[in-house]
């Protein structure tokens, strides 16, 4: 499949860490785009709704996010407000961030930034078919969780601009942590009393101490959680995996999960859903994560899929 954009919209986070090591990138992006688009280099929401309003008036029918998971976030959540429930543009990730998941999870080589834009534009990229998770009907991404996951980006974020090896560092921690049953772990793995429903019908319920929604296979470090979609069928669902298994359990579980293969234990849940709604106990306050991003959710949180996308990758 071959998509050849007429126009261009690239977004640039200045603080991501490729423009945060190359202060001459903004500028290097700006010339190569020239005329055939425009460059926004904003980490402001405000003013990245208004260039996502400016970017759909002048006839921009692809996107470039220049920046990690939380600017590919930030940044369709800016295009569903500006486009609606027209046809939204296409997607091109061609990195810059500190941990570009969700652009390598969905196949889109991610890259050294220039050069990468650089092909993107000057050649016929490569193009498929997909949808990104809209959380609540406002947010856009493409990996939602809560309890460890969310956790785990928070302790990850704790030290400032983190990077791949923070990651890495963090995850030893959690699995040192619960084969000692140290502290972090304790708080790492407190469970959520929360109801599951996947498609109007209720699930499972209990103390859940993962829960996640998925639209890229890949959750990061190579870990695979979900079930592929059947074969043969249009992909119009996402992943769910949830877990109240014991951190002891779960260390062992991530050697299954690693190897994409399914967890078979009762307090493991895995499935393929159109629509996941979750209800937590009045008042809990869950702390949500989205790709990059976490925030304070409701007693309720509906997540579903978004309209198609064309993702891009350099040709």
């Amino acid at each position: 499949m071959s998509v050849t954009p007429s126009r261009w919209w690239v977004v640039v986070n200045p603080h991501a860490r490729g423009p945060l090591r190359n202060a001459a990138l903004v500028g290097t992006v700006r010339a190569a785009v020239g005329g055939r688009g425009i460059v926004s280099a904003t980490d402001n929401l405000d003013a990245l709704d208004a260039a996502a309003v400016q970017a759909r008036r002048t006839g921009c029918d692809a996107v470039a996010v220049v920046g990690g998971d939380g600017s590919v976030s930030r940044t369709l959540t800016a295009v569903r407000r500006a486009w609606g429930s027209d046809p939204w543009p296409a997607l091109a990730l061609p990195g810059g961030g500190t941990m570009n998941t969700v652009a390598r999870g969905l196949g889109l080589r991610p890259g050294a930034v220039v050069p990468t834009v650089q092909r993107l534009l000057d050649r016929p990229p490569r193009a498929r078919r997909g949808a990104a998770l809209v959380v609540d009907h406002d947010r856009v991404g493409f990996l939602f969780g809560i309890g460890i996951t969310s956790r785990f980006i928070e302790a990850y974020e704790s030290g400032g601009r983190p990077t791949r090896l923070d990651a890495v560092r963090t995850l030893a921690r959690a699995v040192g942590s619960a084969l000692t049953g140290g502290p972090f772990t304790r708080w790492l793995a407190e469970p959520h009393d929360v109801v599951l429903e996947i498609d109007g019908a209720p699930a499972a319920s209990g103390g859940w101490r993962i829960v996640m929604a998925g639209a890229s296979p890949d959750v990061g470090l190579g870990f695979r959680p979900f079930p592929p979609a059947p074969l043969g069928d249009p992909d119009d669902t996402f992943g769910v995996f949830g877990t109240r298994s014991t951190m002891p359990e779960l260390a062992a579980d991530l050697v299954r999960i690693r190897a994409a293969r399914p967890v078979p234990r009762p307090s493991a849940f895995a499935a393929r859903a159109h629509t996941l709604v979750l209800r937590f106990a009045p008042g809990t306050a869950p702390v949500l994560q989205l790709d990059g991003d976490l925030w304070v959710g409701g007693d309720r949180v509906e997540i579903t899929l978004g309209p198609p996308l064309t993702y891009l990758a350099p040709g």
